[in-house]
């Protein structure tokens, strides 16, 4: 509708449409002008909020980079706190180790020097090791002598020591086994004032665990005695499966008279049968194989074995560390002449045959040394124990006047020397095999452990050369019976003085032809006994 069209109520002036168009404009102008400095207002407040943000970003930059710096050297100062927190306890290793290795050699010792008493008293002296010799007679050795005794602290004379408990030996293989670990820790910081002094203070303390595990398997093998024992003599049973009244069954054991008598065909059946039956150590012998060794021992000597197996050696000793092993490492001593012909060195009679077999071992393993030591002594004495004991009742069935008489008490005499040899070959077999058991027992299960190991083919000689060690005394006890019998028994030394017989027998005059035939039966029946066995 147009304004010319409007029409206004009666009574009423007419409106100005001018003034109220104008009066809007107004309005809206002075509002955009209050939109315009708000506006403008914010902008100088964003502005100065950009100022103020840059200035606090510009403070915290600085803060943030600190901070980091900060977190990285609290990072460092808790590294360098556990660093010196472990070398703290390194140094502390001997402080903290030293009293369970002291015990363990102490309590070693005495169980050691217990068992060499025993012996003595039994008249078993003669047979020990050097190193129990030397406990007994108070002098000193390497072994428990001065050698570590200077290394120890004193003891008082009133402490007594209590036996060493199977813990206290765990406790003292732990114990080197932290000694080895401080040691391997400072060798890789040499730069330190104080790591040579650390060092020398762990090797002796690693030096005093050795030799009281040394000593300890010593004693313990020594005092478990022979591997082998007397075989319980079952009455004969009759056997009619065979013609011949000297052949018997294997599985009928033939007693200790009866093997005194047994003639060399005898002999003879019995062995070939038993060949047959694959059953030769059940037939030979008056003594079977066992195992001398309690579990208790067992346990002992196995930690003792798996503590040091597998550690370095230069060929004398052992090393903690592996960087200084020479190139070179001797082999085993003794060993075996050049040319590897063995030779009589000793008298014949005198019990021994070479004197290869009297030498110290050196593996450069003090455990094995120890092992080879002890059960060397036990087999030497079961072997000539056994040899003597057949002497002494051969002597006591020969004349009072100590003439042998008419030939035929001769021939007999001569049979029976060789008789009681072919019975002291089989003597040493199951003595052999008592050794191959407590070889198996103890010393072998460690062997594999420690193949992967920079040690093994050295270790593994060692093994070798350690039980060859303890076998060779009891066929050198036998080598030199086997000819004591043959020369002096059988009376064939004849123009022999060279051969160490000392010059002085029944074989010095001429043979009859009976003599000559009882010596050559003698050793036909020794050299067939060998045979077979």
């Amino acid at each position: 509708m147009s304004t010319a069209s409007l029409t206004l109520p009666k009574g009423l002036p007419p409106l100005p449409l001018q003034s109220t168009q104008h009066s809007h404009i107004t309005a809206l102008a002075s509002s955009l002008q209050t939109m315009s400095a708000t506006s403008n207002s914010a902008c100088s407040s964003c502005d100065g909020l950009s100022r103020r943000s840059r200035h606090l970003d510009s403070l915290t930059s600085p803060a943030s980079e600190t901070s980091a710096l900060l977190a990285l050297a609290s990072s460092n100062l808790q590294s360098t706190s556990g660093a010196l927190k472990d070398a703290r306890d390194k140094f502390d290793t001997v402080a903290d180790c030293e009293p369970a290795i002291e015990r363990l050699f102490w309590g070693a010792r005495e169980a050691c020097k217990e068992v060499a008493m025993h012996a003595e008293r039994q008249g078993r002296g003669g047979v020990l090791p050097v190193s129990m010799k030397r406990l007994v007679d108070g002098s000193s050795n390497k072994s428990g002598g001065e050698g570590t005794m200077s290394l120890l602290k004193p003891r008082q004379n009133n402490d007594t020591m209590s036996p060493l408990t199977e813990q206290e030996l765990y406790a003292g293989a732990d114990a080197m086994e932290i000694v080895r670990d401080a040691h391997g820790y400072f060798a890789k910081r040499v730069e330190w004032r104080s790591t040579k002094e650390t060092m020398a203070d762990l090797e002796r303390v690693h030096f005093i665990g050795v030799d009281a595990m040394g000593l300890l398997v010593t004693g313990h093998l020594t005092g478990a005695g022979a591997a082998v024992r007397r075989k319980v003599d079952a009455p004969p049973a009759p056997d009619t499966n065979k013609k011949s009244s000297g052949q018997r069954r294997s599985s009928v054991r033939v007693t200790a008279a009866e093997r005194a008598e047994e003639t060399a065909a005898k002999t003879r059946d019995r062995l070939q049968e038993a060949l047959q039956n694959r059953d030769l150590m059940k037939s030979v012998g008056e003594y079977e194989e066992y195992l001398p060794l309690s579990t208790r021992v067992v346990r002992e000597l196995r930690a003792i074995f798996e503590c040091l197996g597998g550690m370095h050696s230069d060929g004398n000793s052992l090393l903690l560390s592996a960087s200084s092993m020479p190139s070179y490492i001797p082999p085993p001593e003794p060993s075996l002449p050049p040319g590897g012909k063995v030779l009589r060195t000793e008298k014949v009679g005198s019990g021994h045959y070479t004197q290869t077999t009297m030498q110290s071992l050196k593996t450069g393993f003090p455990q094995l040394d120890s092992y080879g030591e002890a059960r060397r002594s036990v087999a030497y004495a079961s072997v000539d124990g056994y040899c003597r004991q057949l002497r002494t009742a051969r002597k006591k069935l020969m004349p009072p006047d100590g003439s042998a008489g008419s030939a035929i008490a001769l021939a007999q005499i001569v049979d029976s020397a060789a008789r009681d040899a072919v019975r002291c070959i089989e003597h040493t077999m199951v003595v052999v095999s008592g050794e191959k058991s407590v070889y198996r027992c103890v010393v072998s299960p460690t062997s594999s452990s420690h193949q992967n190991d920079e040690s093994g083919p050295q270790y593994q000689r060692a093994l070798s050369g350690c039980y060859s060690f303890v076998v060779s005394a009891a066929v050198d006890r036998l080598l030199d019976l086997i000819e004591y019998t043959f020369l002096r028994e059988a009376g064939c030394s004849i123009n022999l003085g060279s051969v160490g017989d000392g010059g002085a027998g029944p074989g010095n005059s001429e043979m009859d032809i009976r003599a000559a035939g009882s010596a050559a039966a003698a050793g036909l029946r020794i050299v067939d006994g060998v045979r077979m066995l």
